[in-house]
């Protein structure tokens, strides 16, 4: 039997086990507390780690993503990143019919929904996501396709609460980014990618507060 002093100091540890792993990195935060290049770090590091197929790896940094990204708590950063690394890395494998990912990104869009109480269709977000994924991925179309940011800008927005235009900057930095990473692997320069993955949630961190701003001003 435990004495009532251990049994203390185990309730003691238990809850702050607890409350370490519900907790939110910050003070009620806001949806652009997050910091721009840790994200773009987290994002290069997924993918790095996916050419790799270091699906270890690949998990820790999705977990690390969602947290920052979304502020969530270690609980939802698990399960949601947990889901995206799976989601990732099946795309990863695919020649074709990426839709067949479709599923696997809903899962993650729908826990990103439920953390915000927002109103997004996870479905549609998903949609969005395996379609730029796949015109980013395709070498022959290029990096830059007009196609390929519009969807993504889409789907960024949808996420974020914004207009699909007030993401258009984000995308226009991230799908190039992400083309390195697609077409040259392992052989990737991934600082550089890191640096313009930097810009673009830089852009989407400014389109949030200014967003915040004009909420909070009406």
């Amino acid at each position: 039997m435990f004495s009532p002093g251990r049994l203390l100091t185990l309730g003691a540890f238990a809850l702050l086990i607890y409350m370490g792993f519900y907790a939110v990195p910050g003070h009620a935060p806001q949806p652009a507390d997050f910091d721009p290049e840790a994200v773009a770090r987290h994002e290069a590091a997924i993918w790095q780690s996916v050419t790799a197929r270091s699906e270890f790896a690949t998990a820790i940094s999705c977990i690390l993503y969602q947290r920052e990204l979304h502020r969530m708590s270690w609980f939802r950063a698990v399960e949601s990143g947990m889901a995206l690394s799976q989601a990732v890395g099946q795309f990863w494998l695919m020649t074709g019919r990426y839709d067949r990912a479709a599923p696997r990104f809903e899962q993650v869009a729908g826990v990103e929904r439920a953390w915000k109480a927002a109103a997004f269709d996870p479905m549609v977000v998903a949609r969005h996501q395996v379609t730029w994924m796949a015109l980013v991925r395709d070498t022959k179309r290029g990096d830059g396709t007009s196609q390929a940011v519009g969807e993504m800008s889409e789907e960024m927005g949808l996420r974020f609460g914004l207009p699909a235009v007030a993401a258009m900057d984000a995308a226009a930095n991230r799908a190039p980014a992400l083309h390195v990473a697609f077409s040259r692997g392992t052989a990737a320069d991934w600082d550089q990618v890191a640096l313009q993955l930097t810009h673009a949630y830089t852009s989407l961190q400014v389109s949030l507060a200014r967003a915040a701003g004009a909420s909070a001003g009406r």
